[in-house]
């Protein structure tokens, strides 16, 4: 049964005769008047979330693909270092224009502070490749990482046994072109990983498919890992080639060694936001670092033609 708020059903509060006005306003306030009804809301359904939090949607497979496709189809060619510096770019133009009055080149600048030249065409490649103070980097060649190689398998002997497996149908020229570079997994197991480089029209005939090496069925991936430091936990170099005095924390991003952080907050070092560490996959700083070096690679869109490095 529904009562009023002095204890009274609602028929028994409505049947009560009405104060008169000769009552106080301290008895008008014991009348029983009606409470107003409140309309029951629909639960709200909340997003499951880690301590609450509301997650961002993720991106679909098919969104994913498609960010991928885009950035191996981006268009690669070879970049120019400057050695002299900022200070000395004002000479460097001159000579560089003297070659060609109107050069083609996309400028940006280095992690290390330097200049880097794109051309636009070959014209301007040619035009660069005459200039002092410039060194030629050409485009990155495509990797892929060999799972559960047998350990017992020599380097040199990787290529040779990729085309022994006519399924792939490589090349005596393209096994040519396949450089084993270094091993990654446990270092006492039984099988590891190889890390191989291998040119863009190979790709495709290696890239998800299996091949026998040694006495072991292998799968092949495409390797996108990006090289990380573990002084400054920036990616792209590795921490003998650091320039940062002070080491950075991959937990909580101070400035101080790793293995004696005592912080109770992650916090990540290179996208300073986010509950994570320096290693974490999730990271935005990763994602965009694989990124730039996936539209570096050479995946056979190459419209100029660059000198090897």
């Amino acid at each position: 049964m529904v009562v009023s708020p002095s204890g009274l059903s609602y028929a028994a509060a409505a049947a009560r005769p009405t104060m008169s006005p000769s009552h106080s306003r301290k008895k008008r306030k014991k009348q029983d008047d009606f409470p107003v009804l409140k309309t029951p809301l629909a639960p709200r359904k909340r997003a499951k979330g880690r301590l609450g939090t509301i997650k961002p949607p993720k991106k679909s497979a098919k969104r994913l693909a498609t960010i991928k496709a885009r950035d191996r189809s981006a268009r690669t060619g070879p970049r120019f270092e400057v050695t002299t510096g900022v200070e000395g770019w004002q000479d460097l133009r001159n000579s560089i224009e003297q070659k060609l009055p109107n050069p083609k080149v996309r400028m940006t600048k280095s992690k290390n502070g330097g200049l880097v030249l794109f051309p636009e065409d070959e014209v301007t490649a040619a035009a660069l490749r005459r200039t002092t103070k410039l060194v030629e980097r050409g485009p990155r060649r495509p990797r892929v990482i060999i799972k559960f190689v047998d350990r017992l398998l020599e380097k040199d002997l990787i290529p040779w046994a990729l085309r022994k497996n006519e399924s792939l149908d490589i090349s005596e020229h393209e096994q040519s072109s396949i450089k084993p570079l270094f091993m990654l997994g446990p270092r006492d197991g039984h099988a590891v990983h190889w890390v191989v480089e291998v040119a863009p029209e190979t790709l495709p005939k290696v890239e998800g498919k299996s091949a026998y090496l040694g006495m072991t069925k292998c799968k092949i991936k495409f390797f996108d890992s990006v090289t990380q430091c573990f002084n400054c936990q920036g990616f792209g170099h590795t921490a003998q080639k650091c320039r940062e005095e002070q080491p950075r924390c991959r937990k909580c991003s101070g400035r101080h060694d790793s293995r004696s952080c005592t912080a109770q907050t992650v916090k990540g070092p290179n996208c300073r936001s986010g509950n994570h560490n320096a290693a974490s996959a999730n990271c935005p700083a990763r994602t965009a670092a694989i990124r730039r070096l996936t539209r570096q690679t050479d995946f056979g869109t190459t419209d100029l033609t660059p000198n090897d490095s």
